[in-house]
């Protein structure tokens, strides 16, 4: 017997649909068994508590330069931070390298990037941080959101203080 969440299926082979979803996304699943195989028909991302996003404060190592604070959409899915490049110029961030980036459409698209310092829900820590496009909607990555000491609670969609940083 096979059992998640609220499933389980009695079959002797058990067939395994791995769907990547962003953005600690919970999911509907309408299935039915044939042949001893799990099928599933079609699924459904929920958008009733919406997606996740925060105040976030990005800051020049350099002083005198004015700090950029926006609401960032949190995107687990995302290593780096992203913000429109004119936002990232008046703030004196500083370009410093590029790195080729995959975007959730496949496409890979080389971006600069630049190292300051984040403040998100009182914590503060450092990274990197993408030139994004114009139109880009500000992200905060994964990386920040773990060395910030902040976690997504895959319940609720929000993000929360971790009570203790990890160092084994």
């Amino acid at each position: 017997m096979v059992e998640a969440g609220n499933l389980s299926v009695r079959q002797t082979s058990v067939c395994l649909l791995i769907v990547g979803v962003r953005r600690l996304a919970p999911l509907h699943l309408d299935n039915f068994e044939y042949n001893n195989y799990l099928v599933v028909t079609h699924f459904n991302k929920v958008t009733a508590m919406g997606t996740t996003y925060t105040e976030v404060t990005i800051k020049s190592f350099e002083n005198g330069h004015k700090p950029y604070t926006a609401q960032f959409l949190v995107d687990t899915g995302a290593l780096d931070c992203v913000v429109p490049a004119s936002k990232l110029e008046e703030t004196g961030i500083q370009r410093i390298g590029q790195q080729l980036y995959e975007l959730a459409d496949g496409r890979q698209v080389v971006f600069d990037y630049g190292l300051v310092r984040i403040e998100v829900m009182g914590n503060i820590t450092a990274g990197r941080v993408v030139f994004g496009p114009e139109n880009a909607e500000p992200i905060l990555g994964v990386v920040a959101i773990e060395s910030a000491v902040l976690k997504v609670n895959p319940v609720t969609q929000e993000l929360e203080k971790m009570p203790v940083s990890l160092l084994k």
